[in-house]
């Protein structure tokens, strides 16, 4: 949904995320909110790692990630701290990889209810 400035931004459970980054060549809705997502601005991606990814989950989230990280800003909510990331994955290479891509020139920032 466009904000109020202007820019495009997309929210999206991660469970959703993989859905439609899953299904976008053969699903017409999940091509339409793929192809959206590359026009925003900012992409908030939720509950990132809630729930351990498999390890076909853990690819699809690399390609789109890495694809959609290369031209607009992602905001990643997730309860786990990112180094707990690697041990909730099955390909720790390829979760490692990801880490690393998405942690370049980035902002992380901690809320805690302390």
């Amino acid at each position: 949904m466009p904000a109020s400035n202007g820019h495009k931004t997309h929210y999206a459970p991660f469970d959703n995320f993989i859905a439609v980054a899953e299904k976008k060549a053969t699903n017409p809705k999940a091509e339409a909110i793929f192809s959206y997502m590359q026009e925003c601005d900012l992409i908030i991606i939720d509950d990132v790692f809630y729930v351990e990814p498999t390890r076909a989950e853990l690819q699809v989230f690399y390609r789109a990630v890495t694809f959609l990280n290369e031209t607009r800003s992602i905001i990643f909510i997730t309860n786990r701290e990112l180094s707990a990331w690697i041990d909730a994955a099955e390909d720790k290479h390829l979760c490692q990889t990801l880490l690393d891509r998405i942690t370049v020139n980035c902002q992380i920032v901690r809320l805690t209810d302390k």
